[in-house]
């Protein structure tokens, strides 16, 4: 078996909450092994398979397992969150398993923080921002965030951030604006992630909020700055003119990546940050491409050409010459 296969089933064991003391060998409860062994057992049966038609065979007797096990009335949430991991599986090897939507909704909405963790990952898999069963977690994601749970809280962000209905933003908005302004940058960079969501699929609904974008490129979390690029560069394509007394801002900011002056974690291969770099360069291009003063005196040339000097000054060029 190839080693990709052996660290992935070596990892089971944290995926499904196999934290506590004595859940190794010789200890824990039956629930907790068979978790494991279960879907560590299916991943090894199909990956010893010869052929696509036994791997049907296979899938589609373990989808039979599932369906009776997730519609028994004495499933609890533990082993409904075990099915979902499998089913999960079924579904990455492209096969349906449509009668498990209805139960990862169902799991998000009644299970603890690492069972609502696994329904919603399953949710985010499985539907589309415009599947009708959506609308169920509408009320789960409101109550979430309105939660004091963090954890709680990052996860209905996510799942917002990644599908929810058109229709159904307005009940959310407010919500996620709020978080905005929390303390913690990980729920502020969620959200904006979350607005950028919105941004793209009804961008007339967030209008109103453009202000709050602007400190989201100033916020002291370099996360969330990064977050608020990909908002500015969609809405810089769409109107450059529009943006154009933010070029001050975007050039200090790329004055200061290639200045080395974020954290030594957001470098790749000693250039600093340089999907930053990217993304601020793109929409600087976009605010003096029609810049009748001609392309050497736009205000971003000083930052341009610093780029241009790190990039030369880099270990990986010095080789190259």
């Amino acid at each position: 078996m190839s080693d990709v296969v052996e660290r992935t089933l070596s990892a089971l064991p944290g995926l499904l909450g196999q934290h506590d003391s004595g859940a190794g060998l010789g200890g824990g409860g039956p629930g907790r092994v068979s978790a494991t062994s279960r879907l560590g057992g299916l991943i090894r049966s199909i990956t010893a398979l010869a052929s696509k038609h036994e791997e049907e065979k296979l899938i589609q007797q373990e989808l039979n397992n599932l369906k009776a096990t997730v519609s028994a009335p004495t499933t609890t949430l533990r082993l409904m969150k075990e099915c979902m991991v499998r089913l999960i599986y079924c579904e990455m090897l492209g096969y349906e398993a449509s009668f498990g939507y209805i139960h990862a909704i169902k799991l998000a909405q009644q299970g603890n923080l690492l069972e609502k963790r696994v329904g919603y990952l399953a949710v985010s898999l499985f539907l589309h921002e415009n599947h009708e069963l959506l609308l169920l977690l509408v009320n789960t994601v409101v109550k979430d965030l309105q939660s004091t749970n963090l954890v709680e809280v990052c996860m209905a962000l996510t799942v917002v951030s990644q599908i929810f209905p058109r229709e159904m933003i307005p009940a959310v908005l407010p919500l996620i604006e709020d978080k905005l302004q929390h303390s913690k940058e990980i729920i502020r960079r969620k959200a904006v992630q979350a607005l950028y969501k919105f941004y793209l699929i009804a961008p007339n609904q967030v209008q109103h909020i453009h202000d709050k974008f602007r400190k989201a490129l100033c916020d002291r979390d370099v996360g969330v700055m990064a977050a608020s690029l990909h908002i500015y560069l969609q809405m810089v394509k769409e109107n450059s003119s529009g943006y154009k007394d933010l070029t001050g801002s975007f050039v200090t900011i790329l004055k200061q990546v290639v200045g080395g002056k974020l954290p030594i974690d957001f470098n790749y291969h000693s250039v600093p940050a340089p999907w930053f770099q990217i993304q601020l360069l793109r929409i600087l291009g976009l605010l003096g491409k029609d810049d009748p003063r001609g392309r050497g005196s736009r205000p971003n040339r000083p930052a341009t050409q610093a780029v241009y000097n790190r990039h030369a000054e880099s270990p990986s060029r010095k080789q190259e010459s």
